[in-house]
């Protein structure tokens, strides 16, 4: 990244109110370029990059700059679509086909499930079960 693409970042994101101005270190410019000099460094060594993308919104963790690294470099790049019990499942398998057109893809729930909790996918399929039998008492068996 130019020093003139961060420049127009950091003033974009001042204008929109995503980060103060106040709050920006004077070396801002420098820490990203040595961010950037670390994530070349790192992708260069690599064999796999993994990039994990939450699935609530994966397009906006997904980092054109991090593939772009990938790619030039040779790198093997996964992508890693997890939170998944947060969205629909029909939802998680159409980004996994999406993202997967690009690069391949994988699907992780790394929630730790206890006793009682719900995921928004087992919610979702209460719901219909209870659309189905009109409204019922069918419960769910707990894990």
């Amino acid at each position: 990244m130019t020093d003139a693409q961060l420049a127009e970042a950091e003033r974009l994101m001042t204008v929109t109110g995503e980060i103060d101005e106040k709050l920006i270190p004077k070396d801002f410019g420098l820490s990203r370029r040595a961010y950037y000099k670390e994530l070349t460094k790192v992708i260069e060594e690599s064999d796999v990059v993994l990039q994990v993308l939450d699935a609530r919104d994966p397009e906006a963790t997904r980092s054109e700059e991090i593939e772009r690294e990938a790619v030039k470099n040779g790198k093997r790049l996964i992508q890693v679509l997890n939170k998944i019990d947060l969205v629909p499942m029909t939802e998680v398998k159409k980004w996994q086909r999406h993202l997967g057109s690009e690069f391949p893809c994988v699907i992780i729930e790394a929630q730790f499930k206890h006793k009682g909790a719900q995921t928004n996918a087992s919610r979702e399929k209460n719901l219909k079960r209870k659309e189905k039998h009109g409204g019922g008492g069918i419960k769910e068996a707990e894990d």
